[in-house]
C-alpha cells in the first residue's frame, strides 16, 4: 500500500517520512558548523591582516611625507658655513647677532621635530591592533556558546534518548521501521534496536485489535 498524506504534509515546507529524518533536518551536520567557525576564523584574521597592513600603509606614508631632520640640519650648517665667512669679516657685534639668530633656528627645529608624531602613530596603530584582536576574541567566543548550544539541542532531539526511557524501534527484514501490528506476521523475523545493542526476534503471535482492547480494559 502507499503511503498516507495529510493536507498538512502537502503544504509544509519541509517533510520528514520519519522523526529520526525530521531531527536530522532539524539539527545541522556537526561538521558543518566546524567549518563556519573556522571560516569566521580566517574571515576575521584576514580582516585584522587588512586593517593592519593598511594602519602600516598609512604610517609610512606619513613618514615619507615628513621632512627628515637630518636634512633640514645639513641646510642650516651649510647656512651656518655662509654666515661663517661673512662673519669674519664682521664686527663683534653682529657675530654675536647673527649666533643668536642661529640658535633660534636651532630652538625651532627642535620643537617641530617629527618623532613625537611618529610616537602618537605608532600607539594608535597599537590601540587598533589590541581592539580588533578583543573583537576576534569575542566573536569566537560568542559563536563557541551558540555551537554549545546547538550541541546540546541536538542531544536533546535525538531518539536515542527515546531509547534511553526503555523503548526500542523494530524494523522488518528489509529495514523498515514497523508501527503497526499488522504489518508483520506470526514466524516473520524483526530485529529491535535498543539504546544498548540490537536483538532479533521471532514473531510468535499478533493478537487481533479485540484482544488488544481487552488488555487494555
Amino acid at each position: 500500500h502507499e503511503v498516507d498524506f495529510s493536507i498538512a504534509d502537502l503544504v509544509a515546507d519541509h517533510r520528514a517520512p520519519t522523526p529520526s529524518a525530521a531531527a536530522e533536518l532539524l539539527s545541522p551536520d556537526q561538521r558543518e558548523w566546524l567549518a563556519q567557525l573556522a571560516n569566521m576564523e580566517q574571515t576575521l584574521q584576514r580582516q585584522i591582516r587588512r586593517r593592519l597592513a593598511a594602519a602600516a600603509t598609512e604610517l609610512e606614508h606619513l613618514r615619507r611625507r615628513l621632512k627628515h631632520p637630518g636634512h633640514l640640519l645639513r641646510e642650516q650648517a651649510q647656512r651656518l658655513d655662509d654666515l661663517e665667512q661673512r662673519l669674519i669679516f664682521a664686527q663683534a657685534a653682529a657675530q654675536r647677532q647673527r649666533q643668536s639668530q642661529l640658535d633660534l633656528l636651532k630652538s625651532r627645529l627642535y620643537a617641530r621635530s617629527p618623532a613625537q608624531k611618529l610616537q602618537q602613530l605608532q600607539q594608535h596603530n597599537e590601540h587598533l591592533a589590541y581592539r580588533l584582536e578583543e573583537a576576534m576574541q569575542r566573536k569566537l567566543e560568542s559563536a563557541k556558546n551558540r555551537f554549545s548550544q546547538l550541541a546540546q539541542l541536538l542531544d536533546s532531539l535525538s531518539p536515542l534518548r527515546t531509547l534511553d526511557r526503555g523503548y526500542a524501534i523494530i524494523t522488518d527484514a528489509s529495514g523498515t521501521v514497523v508501527r503497526d501490528a499488522d504489518a508483520v506476521s506470526e514466524g516473520d523475523t524483526v530485529h529491535a534496536r535498543l539504546a544498548r545493542g540490537r536483538m532479533e526476534l521471532e514473531v510468535l503471535r499478533v493478537p487481533d485489535h479485540e484482544d488488544v482492547a481487552d488488555n487494555s480494559a
